[in-house]
């Protein structure tokens, strides 16, 4: 056996010796023992034990407590006070200093960065002693500084731990050692505070997901808050590391999904009891910021969308182009089941609408051409069939199919839809919407008549004989751009009749006036000379609209013919300037001597 083995059984044997001298040393009480080269016994002393109760915890300060003359925390308070008030303070003024008070002190030096680099210099010596001692030691001082920073005003610790004239190490160093000692409240509020001060970026949803880190490290059960308080300040720890490089906003990513699997359980959705449930809108942003895409992510996608803050989810993707994440939740969002969601609410919301089509699917078309079957707002039913127009010829087939034993008005507005498209589907033919019994119907009908040039003579000679002012007002327009053979006599035979009435009676003889006919100048004349005469005197018919569009128009296309010279004699001798105005028209426009209406007629 050794030396060393031996001197080992001697001293078990001693130490369980029941009568066992009290002196400081054993050898001198009994001298029996042998001396040890290799061991010594010093025997417990218990001057410094005590007990704390958690709620004396706040009442056992450094600074007013018992702590002893030479204590490290004591010269340690006295040194952050005396840095903080002045040097010249006493020993025991600055040994007995209470937290709030030494904190209002701080805040009232403003501007002064060596006075800030020096209060920074202490609270990382204080920190850095207080963790190196335990935790049994450093409680007392972790509260006591807690309570210091935490009655701190945000806009004094923003100017402790601003980066002025340095690279902020010291700072993050403070931060650092903060995230070992102090309370999650407290560091919280420093990394907030930093954020600020260092015009650091963090997005709403980090530092949410910080503050319930930090509730639940303050305020949960004993399993809860051991696990938020780890997970808080490794993350904090991380994030004020990935402050040091330039490319920090790559390295957030990173952060979250590190710690994702290591945060606390969240309660139960079938517990009878679920207090405060994470919001869909955090949950996906910070699926976003993270890059983390996981179920969870598209259950708040479709809970938001049940809710109807759709536009809320459009306006979070609205500048996410090329994030893997957003494309993900856009492909979701940009769906017929949206469209069918925003279609289902009363009122419609026809903005958010209007952001998903034709994006949604040509699925959509269908929700919103059955939505446009029942809507009874005028607004409503003119804002679908703008939306539905967008999808182009790809919807021509389906609203052909739905037009046949529909009710009158649905076969109106899919007709006029169908005119909104570039181009009708070659199945369908308008021709049979003229035996329609509703003029309403047949007056969409010859509207896409009008478009094609193989029918539209025979559209306009069928308009300008229908019996309903808005489908002869249409014939009447399009017969004035080009009027067909077939309608002038039609036309001629209703002014010769007065079945026009006077406004439309005026678009007629603007229709016929450029027809080479002795029956269009005779219509001419007659609607610009009245019935009254005296022998082979004659006067000039009562000014309207009809007279004055004769006027022009003899003054236009046939004021060298001898029938029309006279007229237009008396026209411009007229006392009405209106139609002195008509009746040199041909005046004003050899301004434009390309003008087609300058032909003369003889």
């Amino acid at each position: 056996m050794c030396s060393s083995d031996l001197e080992l059984e001697q001293a078990l044997s001693a130490i369980t010796h029941e009568t066992f001298g009290t002196g400081d040393d054993p050898h001198a009480e009994n001298p029996a023992l042998p001396y040890w080269l290799h061991l010594r016994l010093y025997p417990l002393t218990y001057d410094h034990l005590e007990l704390l109760e958690d709620e004396d915890e706040e009442n056992h300060p450094v600074g007013g407590g018992r702590i002893e003359e030479d204590s490290w925390s004591r010269r340690l308070w006295m040194s952050l006070a005396r840095a903080a008030i002045g040097d010249d303070v006493t020993e025991d003024i600055a040994a007995t200093m209470d937290p709030a008070e030494l904190a209002k002190a701080i805040a009232t030096h403003h501007d002064d960065d060596e006075y800030d680099s020096r209060i920074l210099a202490n609270l990382i010596d204080f920190a850095a002693a207080a963790r190196s001692r335990g935790e049994a030691e450093s409680l007392a001082v972790q509260q006591q500084l807690s309570r210091m920073l935490g009655a701190m005003a945000p806009d004094t610790a923003e100017r402790l731990l601003a980066f002025r004239g340095g690279d902020g190490r010291q700072q993050r160093n403070f931060l650092l050692e903060a995230s070992h000692l102090l309370t999650a409240d407290v560091v919280y509020q420093l990394v907030e505070a930093s954020a600020h001060a260092s015009s650091r970026d963090l997005s709403p949803a980090l530092l949410a997901l910080l503050n319930k880190l930090a509730g639940h490290a303050m305020n949960s059960t004993n399993g809860r808050r051991a696990a938020a308080d780890t997970s808080f300040r490794e993350l904090v720890r991380k994030l004020i590391e990935t402050w040091d490089e330039e490319d920090a906003r790559q390295h957030l990513p990173e952060l979250y999904g590190s710690d994702s699997n290591q945060l606390p359980a969240l309660p139960d959705i079938t517990s009878s009891v679920w207090v405060y449930p994470p919001e869909p809108e955090r949950i996906i942003l910070m699926s976003i910021e993270s890059g983390i895409l996981e179920a969870g992510t598209l259950r708040a996608v479709d809970w938001m969308m049940a809710r109807g803050d759709i536009d809320q989810l459009l306006l979070m993707l609205e500048d996410l182009v090329d994030d893997p994440v957003a494309a993900v939740i856009r492909d979701r969002v940009y769906h017929p089941r949206t469209v069918s969601v925003l279609l289902a609410a009363e009122p419609i919301d026809l903005d958010t609408l209007s952001r998903l089509i034709p994006d949604a699917g040509l699925e959509a078309a269908d929700m919103l051409l059955d939505a446009l079957a029942a809507a009874k707002d005028r607004k409503v039913r003119s804002k679908l069939l703008e939306l539905l127009a967008r999808y182009g010829e790809a919807i021509g087939s389906e609203i052909v199919v739905r037009i046949p034993g529909a009710p009158w008005f649905v076969q109106r507005n899919l007709l006029h839809l169908l005119g909104l498209l570039p181009n009708l589907p070659p199945e369908f033919s308008p021709e049979i919407c003229l035996s329609h019994p509703d003029p309403r119907v047949r007056h969409e009908g010859l509207k896409l008549l009008l478009r094609d040039p193989g029918t539209r003579e025979a559209a306009i000679a069928e308009a300008v004989k229908a019996p309903d002012q808005p489908t002869l007002r249409l014939g009447l327009v399009s017969a004035a751009e080009g009027c067909p053979p077939q309608a002038v006599t039609t036309i001629l035979g209703r002014l010769a009749g007065r079945k026009f009435p006077d406004d439309l009676s005026a678009l007629a003889l603007r229709a016929v006036s450029e027809v080479e006919e002795d029956a269009v100048l005779d219509t001419l004349i007659a609607y610009c000379r009245s019935k009254r005469r005296f022998l082979w005197f004659w006067w000039l018919a009562p000014v309207s609209p009809a007279s004055i569009e004769a006027m022009t128009n003899l003054a236009v296309h046939w004021r060298f013919h001898r029938r029309a010279a006279p007229m237009l004699k008396r026209g411009g001798k007229h006392k009405d300037k209106r139609m002195r105005e008509a009746a040199g028209s041909h005046a004003r426009l050899r301004e434009d001597e390309r003008d087609p209406r300058l032909r003369v007629m003889i």
